[in-house]
């Protein structure tokens, strides 16, 4: 679902128990804290950490393929340039294959290994999935094990900015009841 910055304050001021109560008269005060604004900065913060480290199942990725840089720096070897917006990549799909791709960090344990494997054209075609490296929030280096492998899909959770917040509707109940304004 997609929430403007304005429903979500409405649903954090609800969960915190910061609402005012319905009733005929109300009160203003000028001389207190702005308590939307400090909802703002913290909705910001739990949307930000959601798309960085969220469960996926309370996410919407995006198709970005479109969005993509894509070079070839070696045979099988493609290396994916990514839009700023994107906060963490959520699949890779290749043409022509059907098989997956495993997304590892660039200080993964394996990866010396993996890369002299995957530099062999004859041991990398005895992988049974790709090889996505995180070089960077921004890089991305896919070993594919067959050469003539193309993207066929990329999609991620992208940052839209602070005005339209996108999650499923389970991602709500991670909005903590108290909080110190």
């Amino acid at each position: 679902m997609k929430y403007s910055i304005d429903e979500m304050i409405s649903i954090w001021r609800e969960r915190l128990g910061i609402e005012p109560a319905l009733s005929d008269a109300s009160i203003e005060r000028f001389d207190g804290i702005d308590a939307d604004t400090m909802l703002r900065r913290h909705i910001r913060d739990w949307q930000l950490a959601l798309l960085d480290r969220g469960d996926p199942s309370m996410l919407c990725p995006e198709d970005i393929t479109l969005d993509v840089g894509i070079s070839r720096p070696a045979t099988g070897v493609l290396r994916l340039l990514l839009p700023d917006s994107v906060r963490r990549v959520a699949s890779i799909e290749l043409a022509d294959t059907h098989i997956g791709v495993r997304f590892i960090a660039k200080d993964h344990g394996d990866l010396p290994f993996l890369r002299r494997l995957l530099a062999n054209p004859y041991a990398r075609r005895a992988l049974t999935s790709a090889i996505a490296v995180v070089d960077s929030r921004r890089q991305i280096t896919v070993h594919a094990p067959i050469d003539s492998t193309a993207v066929a899909t990329v999609t991620a959770y992208v940052d839209n900015g602070p005005s339209v917040i996108e999650v499923d509707e389970s991602a709500l109940t991670t909005i903590p009841n108290q909080t110190t304004l």
